[in-house]
């Protein structure tokens, strides 16, 4: 299929093939909002340009401007070439305005990464079935995952070291040492091994894809995928759009490819299942892109769902990521029930997961549990090695809305007045956001808390 694109407010167009017109409007459009037109058993004209006998319009939701001639629907003036080029059988035509480059990429990323997934049955394993294990690396990796949920950073990574000297050429430990530094840095939001993750991913990459010449491992298929996940995200996250989508595709490859040679390897779902919710929840263009080829926030849940119940390892981080998205949906009662079933009730809830309880029961207005959760949240934090400064903010800001609602206004307010100072100090460049909101976003809300507490003060 061919894209045409057309940047009115520079008079640029041009025709070119789906796989490489992400990377060219991504570097000559901007725009905000699109028009797909599908062209369908055209006919020559004497000019020689096409003159389409079935045309389809489909427009961005009604919040998004939109200023054009198709405004109200195809007329003997909708464009049947481009440039000068003849618009092809089946071709789009996509038109941007006003759009940044980024978001412009974003959506014709998102419309064309949805085609390349292969839309199968869900397996449906037997109650309490899980995926073989890896028979290279299980006792240990179990141990060093067990490690991570406990907040016991350091020393899952070393002994996924001692796994790296025990097996130099393997991708795996070097995965595993990606994710825990992800995962620990995602706890605590700080990005103080970032380089680190990086560097680990690269090796991970390298060695899988000089092993995969002599062996074709589900297992060894599965960290390459990981691993191009890993490197597609913080690509993404540092704009390097067309690096990224080719990462997320590579990811995907490899995953399927290990989901073809075993169909049981159920933790490769996390995966699949964070790509079908995130990338439709987090579209600038949700409604159009459902339109145009379905919301797969429900599909992503479900495959979520599927490596949390019947993965070998991916169990514990299923789990928060399906409370995430599950928050995301606004399914807070699901939420809830999903967060509750822990494998281990015995041990303390560790960061993720008491922010996740504590941000649901904040939509509850279970307001004495949300102060209790976010006061822990904020003494961990001060004793953490690595600071947040934005992290303890929320925290302060979350208790102060606590105590409003508990009708202690002069506490809530000096609180607020505290966390507002504290957020001057803050170095965005040294942290994280929030999965579930930025923090300029919960920075909004605690000035207008400040003025609600000022107003009921002095009343």
């Amino acid at each position: 299929m061919q894209i045409f694109w057309e940047n009115q407010a520079r008079g640029q167009s041009g025709a070119l093939e789906f796989e490489t017109a992400v990377s060219e409007i991504s570097r000559n459009n901007s725009g905000r909002f699109v028009v797909f037109r599908s062209i369908q058993n055209p006919k020559s004209t004497s000019s020689g340009n096409v003159s389409p006998t079935d045309k389809k319009i489909f427009f961005m939701p009604k919040k998004f401007p939109i200023t054009t001639d198709y405004k109200n629907g195809p007329t003997d003036k909708s464009p049947t070439t481009v440039g000068g080029q003849r618009m092809r059988d089946n071709s789009i035509l996509i038109r941007w305005p006003l759009l940044s480059v980024g978001q412009s990429f974003a959506c014709c990323l998102l419309i064309f990464s949805f085609s390349l997934r292969a839309q199968n049955p869900l397996p449906q394993p037997e109650p309490g079935e899980l995926a073989p294990v890896d028979p290279t690396f299980d006792e240990p990796l179990s141990r060093g995952i067990a490690f991570v949920y406990r907040d016991r950073f350091e020393e899952s990574l070393a002994l996924f070291d001692s796994l790296q000297k025990a097996y130099p050429d393997h991708p795996g430990p070097h995965f595993y040492k990606a994710a825990t530094y992800q995962t620990w840095m995602s706890s605590y939001r700080f990005n103080g091994f970032q380089k680190e993750l990086e560097k680990n991913v690269e090796e991970a990459i390298t060695k899988g894809t000089k092993l995969l010449r002599t062996t074709n491992d589900p297992w060894l298929l599965f960290y390459m995928g990981a691993a191009y996940g890993y490197r597609a995200f913080y690509k993404f996250r540092n704009y390097h759009w067309l690096d990224a989508y080719q990462d997320s595709r590579k990811s995907l490859n490899y995953i399927q490819t290990g989901l073809q040679k075993q169909p049981k390897l159920y933790d490769a779902y996390l995966g699949l299942g964070s790509y079908d919710y995130w990338s439709t929840a987090k579209s600038i263009v949700l409604k159009l892109l459902t339109f145009l080829i379905g919301d797969k926030r429900d599909l992503g849940l479900q495959e979520m769902e599927l490596a949390m119940e019947h993965g070998r390892y991916s169990r514990d981080e299923a789990r928060l990521v399906l409370v995430t998205a599950l928050f995301d949906y606004e399914k807070y009662g699901q939420a809830l029930a999903v967060l509750d079933k822990t494998e281990y009730p015995a041990r303390p809830q560790i960061m993720t997961e008491l922010y996740l309880r504590g941000r649901i029961m904040f939509e509850f207005g279970r307001w004495p549990e949300v102060e209790m959760i976010f006061r822990e949240l904020l003494q961990r934090l001060k004793k953490h090695r690595y600071q947040s400064i934005g992290y303890q903010v929320e925290c302060k800001y979350r208790v102060a809305k606590a105590l409003q609602q508990r009708g202690r206004h002069k506490d809530a307010l000096a609180l607020a007045d505290e966390a507002l100072a504290q957020s001057e100090k803050r170095n965005a460049k040294a942290e994280l956001e929030s999965d579930l909101g930025s923090f300029n976003e919960m920075l909004k809300a605690l000035k207008r808390l400040k003025e609600e507490l000022k107003d009921a003060y002095r009343l």
